[in-house]
C-alpha cells in the first residue's frame, strides 16, 4: 500500500508469491478499511453491440532504461478495450507521434483478430486536430489508417472522459494493478510482463458489470468484429512544404 498498490495487485503478488488462499475480498476490506477512498459517484453504463466500438486511451507507463541514454525514463501506455465484451489490449511505446499512435492501434487490432466498426477517442493531436462536437477534424495520418481498416473515429466530447470509461477504468487498472511502483530495464521485459498479467488475469477475470469471463466474451464478439485488411498500410508524412514558382504549373 505504501508504493501506490490497489488491492487486486497486492492480492494477486500474495498469491503469486506466497501462496496466499484467501479471497480478493479479504485484502479489498482491508485496504478499504487502511484507506478509505471516500463515496464515488455513479455513471451510467453504455452499453453496444458486438464489434460495433472500441475505445481507446493512452497514460503514463513504468519507468524503464532508455537504450541510448541508459537512464530510466516513463513510458506511453496504450489501451485499446472493446465496448461489448471490455477485452483490453496494452501496449507501451517511448513516444506518441501521429504515426507510433497509429501504429499502436494496428497492432491492437491484429491481437484481437478484427476491427471494431467505431474507435471511441479523446482530443489528443496524434488522432484529432481540431475538436469539435458535430465536424472534428481528424490527424491526416490517423484518418488514414481508420480509412484503410474501415473504421469510424469518434471523438468525445472536449473534457468528457465519460463517454469511453470502459478504457478509461482498463488503463487505470494496467497503471494501478501490474505496473505500480515497478521498474524495468527493457521495454521488451514490461512488454512481456504485461502480456503475462494480462493473459493470467485481466483476461481470466469475471467483469463485473457483464458477469462474463473477459476472454469469453471476446470469443463471442470476434465474429462480428471487421476483418484486418490484405494489404498493410503505407505511412506517409504529412505537412506544409514550400515549392518554388518553377514548380508549378498553371
Amino acid at each position: 500500500m505504501a508504493v501506490g498498490h490497489n488491492a487486486k495487485a497486492i492480492w494477486q503478488d500474495l498469491q503469486t508469491d506466497h501462496g496466499f488462499d484467501s479471497s480478493h475480498e479479504s485484502v479489498k476490506r482491508f485496504v478499504r478499511k487502511e484507506n478509505s477512498t471516500g463515496v464515488r459517484q455513479a455513471h451510467p453504463t453504455i452499453t453496444t453491440e458486438p464489434g460495433a466500438e472500441g475505445q481507446v486511451d493512452h497514460g503514463t507507463g513504468p519507468m524503464v532504461r532508455h537504450p541510448k541514454t541508459g537512464k530510466s525514463r516513463c513510458t506511453r501506455l496504450f489501451a485499446f478495450t472493446l465496448g461489448f465484451g471490455r477485452m483490453s489490449i496494452w501496449l507501451l511505446a517511448w513516444k506518441s507521434g501521429s504515426k507510433e499512435w497509429s501504429e499502436l492501434h494496428e497492432e491492437a487490432f491484429r491481437r484481437l483478430g478484427g476491427v471494431s466498426r467505431v474507435v471511441v477517442l479523446d482530443n489528443l493531436k496524434e488522432g484529432v486536430v481540431k475538436p469539435d462536437i458535430y465536424d472534428p477534424e481528424l490527424n491526416p495520418v490517423y484518418r488514414n489508417m481508420l480509412t484503410h481498416y474501415g473504421a469510424t473515429a469518434l471523438p468525445a466530447r472536449v473534457r468528457h472522459p465519460d463517454r469511453k470509461g470502459k478504457v478509461e477504468s482498463a488503463a487505470g487498472h494496467a497503471q494501478g494493478t501490474p505496473l505500480k511502483g515497478k521498474r524495468f530495464e527493457t521495454l521488451e521485459e514490461v512488454q512481456a510482463y504485461l502480456d503475462a498479467w494480462a493473459e493470467k488475469w485481466a483476461g481470466l477475470r469475471i467483469h463485473g458489470t457483464m458477469k462474463h469471463q473477459v476472454s469469453t466474451m471476446l470469443e463471442e464478439e470476434r465474429p462480428f468484429l471487421m476483418a484486418l485488411p490484405m494489404e498493410p498500410l503505407r505511412y506517409f508524412e504529412f505537412g506544409h512544404r514550400t515549392v518554388h514558382l518553377g514548380g508549378c504549373s498553371g
